[in-house]
């Protein structure tokens, strides 16, 4: 006779598996991992570090391009004319930058329209505005806070900003030697980005090596044809006599 199964009896338990213990670093493994881990600072630091300044110049360069670009569309919107350095009230005293002028023409409108151009640029009414420096006046490796900027043209007969007048040319008279428009100065010379402020000529001769540059040895520069570049800072304390 065959014994039927004890229903009190449970089912059969499977196998256990016994679970193996994790594998442990030994310390030369360790080691081994921390020196590679070592090597591959030491080389991707510098490089972050050198890449850094790179694209700050580049971004640099690209916000000087963008407002050159602006000073040629004014230009060609009214007769071939750039915009003055400043405007003056009756009495002759300066009011507003070409700063402040080509505003309409890197797309702030707004900021533009919210400006009282009958009114000095430090005038209570445009205090609001006064704060709001636009990006593209701004070098990114300048460090400054507040509404200072660097970007400064070259205001006199060797550049191509006067006082309270527009300069006319033709494109003729910059096929061979393009004047140079704007320069970004020195970081202890910014102004304030709406103040009727520039450089002449005579002081970029001032600017060596040794001036206080957003990028050490070199300076951002812009023509009269609308190219932009970097030159080195001893080549201006090189007056030509």
């Amino acid at each position: 006779m065959e014994m039927s199964e004890n229903p009190y009896l449970g089912p059969a338990s499977e196998p256990v598996t016994q679970l193996s213990t994790p594998r442990r670093f030994t310390l030369i493994e360790l080691l081994v991992v921390v020196s590679i881990i070592g090597t591959l600072c030491s080389l991707i630091l510098p490089a972050i570090r050198t890449s850094r300044p790179a694209g700050l110049r580049m971004e640099c360069l690209n916000n000087m391009r963008n407002v050159s670009i602006a000073l040629q569309m004014y230009r060609q919107s009214h007769g071939g004319q750039f915009p003055p350095a400043y405007t003056t009230d009756e009495d002759g005293r300066p009011l507003h930058s070409w700063r402040t002028l080509i505003l309409p023409y890197m797309d702030d409108q707004r900021l533009f329209d919210s400006i009282d151009l009958t009114r000095p640029w430090n005038d209570p009414v445009n205090a609001a505005a006064l704060a709001q420096i636009p990006p593209y006046y701004r070098c990114p490796a300048a460090g400054l806070s507040g509404n200072l900027t660097t970007c400064a043209a070259i205001t006199d007969l060797e550049g191509r900003f006067t006082a309270d007048a527009s300069t006319q040319i033709t494109d003729e008279s910059e096929q061979n030697i393009p004047r140079l428009l704007l320069v970004d100065l020195p970081i202890d010379r910014a102004v304030p980005w709406m103040s009727p402020q520039d450089a002449f000529v005579h002081d970029l001769f001032s600017i060596s090596a040794q001036s206080k540059l957003a990028h050490p040895g070199v300076v951002v520069i812009s023509h009269s044809d609308g190219s932009v570049s970097t030159v080195n800072a001893e080549s201006f304390a090189q007056r030509p006599e």
